[in-house]
């Protein structure tokens, strides 16, 4: 993080850990859409285990960092592949086995 974090009991926060993004995390989404930054964030701030109100506090740049790490969960392609910036994503060519 470009500087800490402050949290509402005063603690300072320098690095922002978050939990893998599961269907949970999706369920109340309303992601019919693009995304928003707000409900990107928001997203953060729940699997950071910080509240909406202290991920709103991020510099700039922390927050766009965020958003740009969340992105690939919720992006939609045309359901075919995983998007290229998937983190599933597998760019090695599958050769046949016993070949």
């Amino acid at each position: 993080m470009s500087e800490p974090l402050k949290l509402k009991g005063g603690a300072e926060l320098t690095e922002l850990v978050m939990a893998m993004p599961r269907g949970k995390h999706l369920r109340n989404m309303n992601i019919s859409g693009k995304p928003n930054m707000g409900m990107i964030l928001d997203l953060g701030a729940e699997l950071a285990g910080v509240t909406p109100e202290e991920i709103d506090e991020l510099v700039a740049a922390d927050a766009m960092e965020v958003v740009t790490l969340l992105s690939p969960f919720l992006a939609k392609d045309d359901g075919t592949k995983p998007s290229a910036s998937s983190p599933t994503a597998s760019t090695s060519p599958q050769t046949p086995s016993g070949t």
